[in-house]
């Protein structure tokens, strides 16, 4: 029987990610994604703390995310302990994916509109 460990979860980015190197030079990046559960009175905010072990990812998106930024995580859920109680984070290594849903342009313009641009017929190559 096979295996999976799969998490994908789609929110806004908490803060700027953090970057660094471990001891032994592998580039890796933090960042925390908050998501909303139920509705009106029952609305919460979930944090998930997510750890980024791919350098391609972290080399290309490490200058662009931002604070707030709606974000696409894919990753495999890790649990640890922390002072005896356990933790969860999603790992993103090989395999896993990060995509900004928010272009920086517009990030930067505080102007995020959700509806893509509808073609004129002189784009459609045909």
């Amino acid at each position: 029987m096979a295996n999976l460990n799969q998490v994908t979860v789609i929110g806004r980015l908490g803060d700027s990610p953090v970057a660094g190197d471990t001891r032994n030079g592998k580039r890796y990046m933090r960042l925390s994604v908050a998501t909303n559960q139920g509705y009106g009175d029952k609305k919460k905010t979930v944090w998930w703390n997510v750890i980024v072990w791919n350098s391609n990812i972290v080399e290309n998106l490490e200058s662009k995310l931002t604070k707030g930024m709606q974000v696409y995580v894919q990753g495999s859920l890790e649990q640890d302990e922390y002072d005896g109680k356990p933790t969860f984070q999603i790992v993103v290594a090989f395999g896993g994916e990060i995509l900004m849903l928010d272009s920086v342009r517009e990030k930067s313009e505080g102007n995020i509109d959700p509806t893509p641009p509808i073609p004129s017929d002189d784009d459609i190559p045909f």
